[in-house]
C-alpha cells in the first residue's frame, strides 16, 4: 500500500512525458538518433525532478486537497506531509546531480527548473497567467535541457522547438482555465476569472496562431521536407482548434492541443531522418 501511495504522489506518467521531451531535444540538437550515457543521465534527471515537483505540489496543496481530494496520499494520511517534503528534496537533489554529471549547462537548467517547480507550487499555481507562463516555460525548457545534455545547448532548431512548445502550451493552459472557469471560482484566480472568458480565449487563439506562423522556421534553418509535410498537417489541426475556441468548445481545445503538439514533435523527429 505504501509503495502504491508513493507511485501515486510522484505521478510517473508526467516524468515519462518530460523524459520524452528531453529525448526529442537531444536527437534534434544532434540531427541524428545517437544514444549515449549522457542521454540516460538526462532522462533519469528530468524524471526525478518532475517526480519531486509533483510531490512538492501535493505538499503545498494538502489543505485544499483535504477538502476537495481527500483520497490523495497526503490528505488520506498514507504519506505524511513531512515525508513527502523530504522525499521531494531527495529527488530534486538526485536529479540535479545527475544533470550536472551529464553536462554543466544541463545542470544549471535543472537547478533553475527545480526552483521554478517549487515556487510555482508555493506561490503561483493559483494566480492568473504567471502560473500558466511558468508551466509553459518548463515544457519548452525541457527540449533545451535535452540539447544541453547532448552538449549542444545553443542549437537553433531546438530553440525554435522550445518557443513553439512554449506558445502552444501556454495556449493550452489558458484554454483549460476557460474550460474550468466555474469550478475555479472561489478556489483559483485564473486569467478567465480575472479578465473574462472571451479575452482569455482570444489570447489562447492568438498564441496558437503565432505558433502556426513560426512553424516553418525549422524547415528554413535545416530540417528536411518530411518535417514540413508533417507540420502542415499539424498547423491545419491547430487552426481547427482555434475555430473550436471561437465556438467556446474549450474542453475540445485543451484536449486536442496535446495531440497537435505531439504531431509537431513527430515532425521534428521526421525532419532529421
Amino acid at each position: 500500500m505504501q509503495l502504491k501511495a508513493w507511485v501515486e504522489i510522484t505521478r510517473p506518467f508526467n516524468g515519462i512525458m518530460g523524459a520524452l521531451a528531453v529525448l526529442v531535444g537531444f536527437f534534434v540538437s544532434l540531427n541524428n538518433f545517437l544514444i549515449n550515457g549522457s542521454l540516460i543521465l538526462g532522462l533519469l534527471s528530468v524524471f526525478f525532478i518532475l517526480s519531486a515537483g509533483m510531490m512538492v505540489n501535493d505538499f503545498f496543496d494538502r489543505f485544499i486537497d483535504k477538502k476537495k481530494k481527500p483520497r490523495k496520499p497526503i490528505p488520506s494520511e498514507r504519506i505524511s506531509a513531512k515525508h513527502a517534503l523530504y522525499g521531494s528534496f531527495v529527488l530534486f537533489f538526485v536529479g540535479i546531480i545527475l544533470s550536472v554529471w551529464a553536462d554543466i549547462a544541463a545542470g544549471l537548467i535543472a537547478l533553475v527548473n527545480s526552483f521554478l517547480l517549487v515556487i510555482y507550487s508555493k506561490e503561483f499555481s493559483k494566480k492568473p497567467l504567471v502560473g500558466n507562463v511558468i508551466v509553459a516555460f518548463l515544457v519548452g525548457s525541457s527540449f533545451v535541457f535535452g540539447a544541453a545534455v547532448a552538449g549542444n545547448v545553443f542549437s537553433m532548431t531546438v530553440f525554435v522547438l522550445a518557443i513553439l512548445a512554449f506558445l502552444s502550451t501556454l495556449a493550452r493552459e489558458v484554454f483549460k482555465d476557460c474550460e474550468d472557469i466555474e469550478a475555479d471560482k472561489g478556489e483559483r484566480k485564473t486569467l478567465p476569472i480575472t479578465i473574462g472568458e472571451d479575452k482569455s480565449s482570444n489570447l489562447a487563439g492568438f498564441l496558437t496562431m503565432l505558433s502556426v506562423l513560426l512553424s516553418p522556421v525549422p524547415f528554413l534553418i535545416g530540417l528536411n521536407w518530411f518535417y514540413l509535410a508533417v507540420v502542415v498537417v499539424a498547423d491545419a489541426y491547430f487552426l481547427w482548434i482555434i475555430r473550436q475556441g471561437l465556438k467556446k468548445e474549450y474542453g475540445f481545445c485543451s484536449r486536442h492541443m496535446k495531440y497537435a503538439q505531439a504531431l509537431v514533435l513527430i515532425g521534428f523527429l521526421a525532419g532529421i531522418l
